[in-house]
């Protein structure tokens, strides 16, 4: 079963392959992403593992998105 942070990322690439998402849209969707995992994180902090565990998945999406938006970044300003 994939979670639902990994089906965010293959939707992303998709998305990025298909040229269909700005930069804009991406950042905005990692702090709608991260903004969703708030409540996780503050569990996590009141000992609860397994939200530590989606907490971890999420900055790992996170860091997959980050990255992403570096290339397209760095693909745009060398085509201009």
């Amino acid at each position: 079963m994939i979670s639902q942070y990994g089906v965010m990322n293959i939707l992303l690439v998709i998305r990025l392959r298909q040229g269909a998402m700005s930069v804009e849209a991406m950042v905005q969707g990692m702090i709608d992403d991260l903004t969703k995992i708030l409540g996780d994180a503050a569990k996590h902090d009141g000992g609860n593992s397994a939200a530590g565990t989606r907490v971890r998945k999420a900055m790992q999406a996170a860091k997959a998105t980050a990255q992403s938006v570096r290339t397209t970044v760095q693909n745009d300003k060398n085509s201009r």
